[in-house]
């Protein structure tokens, strides 16, 4: 995906040994061909991950994930409750193993906050969307379980809102649709006043914090990733 296909081969570079699985949901989403760079990806569906192949690694980052796009509202809690179940049963496989789970949440736990006020970790969270309130969920299940596990290995990046460019890219996110809006209609619409403000982060910014992940001390963490200066209206953008 999005994430994936930048961080992949990232990890490449730095002569890390990855394996990737992806279930192809949406295809072959790259729009630039294939890297020398880019590690051999399994075809294979997050909820079949056995014991004994997770065991082979040092650390996963769980990227698999529903993204914040519209669905029926009656339909919502259901489909987002199957990412919920997958992502805590993977945590409760790497307790057993002891390995490192990195998982990336999201800014948009924190809900709707005044835009003179800058969010941190120990910021109220007050989710507003199925997609939000199931981060918050997950972040919830993963945090009482290191109450439980002091040698619980996890850390929770609540990411600010992506952009940049991805072997495989995503144009429903803000600045990117923006722009692709700009290249192929040579016009910006906006479906609000543009007045909300959003955080943002760029993609290689957000891959760095993804690998600085590997090398923490701590056993659990909660951290933002993103920048106080990073914070802009959609109509200044």
């Amino acid at each position: 995906g999005y994430l994936g296909s930048k961080l992949n081969e990232a990890l490449k570079q730095k002569n890390f040994n990855i394996t990737c699985i992806d279930n192809y949901l949406y295809g072959n989403s790259r729009i630039i061909g294939k890297s020398k760079n880019q590690s051999k990806i399994i075809k294979k569906d997050i909820r079949d991950l056995s014991f004994s192949f997770l065991e082979k690694f040092d650390a996963i980052y769980c990227l698999a994930s529903l993204s914040n796009n519209p669905i029926k509202k009656i339909n919502q809690k259901k489909i987002y409750d199957i990412s919920k179940n997958y992502t805590t049963k993977l945590a409760d496989q790497v307790e057993k193993i002891g390995n490192k789970l990195i998982f990336p949440s999201s800014c948009s736990v924190y809900g709707k906050i005044d835009s003179e006020k800058v969010a941190n970790e120990r910021t109220t969270s007050n989710p507003l969307t199925y997609y939000s309130i199931n981060k918050h969920e997950i972040e919830n299940y993963l945090i009482n379980k290191s109450k439980k596990n002091n040698n619980f290995n996890c850390t929770i990046l609540r990411t600010a809102t992506v952009f940049g460019s991805s072997p495989s890219m995503r144009f429903d996110i803000v600045i990117n649709m923006l722009i692709g809006m700009s290249i192929t209609y040579r016009k910006i619409l906006l479906n609000s006043d543009g007045s909300a403000y959003r955080p943002f982060i760029y993609i290689d910014d957000l891959i760095n914090f993804f690998i600085l992940s590997l090398d923490l001390k701590e056993n659990f963490l909660v951290l933002n990733a993103g920048f106080n200066s990073y914070n802009y209206s959609i109509k200044s953008i």
